[in-house]
């Protein structure tokens, strides 16, 4: 993720496109303890944007989903996760097929590591 995120951040600067509201990440397979990920990393763009060579445009359909916001280090993340997970089973709730999905809210290389904004939704059947 480290890696690939500033990859996406760069492409779409030289294309000249701005305005993206925040990096996101869309989780198809993982595995906490093993910390193993399969994902895409991508930006949250205004509608009708033309993705530049490289990318391609995902639309994640409107879902009903359960939402934590995680307020710190990303190293932190699996923990919030982990809430999601145990609170979903504890209300006894059906994951839905939309794979679930995190928004990073601010900017890592400007933003104090103690202040990061990732929300993680879990959609919903």
């Amino acid at each position: 993720m480290q890696v690939l995120i500033p990859r996406v951040t760069e492409k779409l600067r030289a294309a000249g496109i701005s305005g993206f509201t925040g990096i996101a990440t869309v989780c198809f397979k993982y595995d906490i303890l093993a910390q193993t990920f399969d994902f895409l990393a991508g930006a949250v763009v205004p509608e009708g944007t033309s993705p530049p060579a490289g990318l391609a445009v995902v639309d994640i359909p409107a879902c009903t989903a359960f939402q934590v916001t995680h307020v710190g280090a990303y190293r932190h993340l699996a923990n919030s996760w982990s809430t999601l997970q145990q609170m979903v089973r504890y209300r006894r709730l059906k994951t839905g097929r939309i794979p679930p999905f995190e928004i990073y809210r601010n900017d890592p290389d400007v933003t104090p590591e103690s202040e990061l904004i990732t929300d993680i939704y879990q959609p919903m059947r």
